[in-house]
């Protein structure tokens, strides 16, 4: 592999890292589920709803996850290992979802769930190794990567 876009942090040894951008997870839910069970007003009351999110022991990257997120069990759940899953899951109700913010911020159908007191920031880097970032077709590759991280910097960071 030449070049590899990870997300969360990187444990690397032999290749070299390349900070891209960081994005935010937040919590949605659906206004269906809202008006059917509310929403928390704490992060604590998560307890107490449906949960939407991946399939923990699927996970590669652990800041994805419910149970890194220091958020409680919920009382309910859905898990899924693709994020358009948990994003339709979202959508028609099933739960609140930790969800990618650049994903669904736009959408009406997506309302914030404790929009001031919740949200994990969480990196994407490049990594590739030395040799391989000697390579004109990786720099070419590389570069137009970092530039439509810029032309998304705004949604990005949001």
């Amino acid at each position: 592999m030449d070049l590899e876009v990870v997300v969360g942090r990187t444990d690397v040894s032999n290749a070299q890292t390349i900070f891209l951008t960081n994005y935010f997870l937040r919590l949605y839910a659906s206004p269906g589920y809202a008006a059917a069970h509310g929403l928390p007003e704490t992060p604590d009351g998560i307890a107490q709803h449906g949960f939407v999110s991946y399939v923990e022991s699927a996970l590669q990257v652990a800041e994805l996850g419910h149970r890194s997120s220091q958020l409680p069990m919920p009382h309910s759940s859905f898990q899924a290992t693709s994020i358009f899953a948990q994003v339709e899951a979202v959508r028609r109700g099933s739960g609140i979802g930790l969800l990618p913010n650049f994903m669904v911020a736009e959408d009406p159908v997506f309302l914030p769930v404790l929009p001031d007191s919740f949200q994990r920031q969480v990196p994407i880097w490049a990594v590739a190794r030395p040799e391989s970032l000697r390579s004109a077709r990786v720099q070419a590759v590389l570069a137009a990567i970092k530039e439509e991280v810029h032309q998304r910097r705004a949604v990005l960071a949001a």
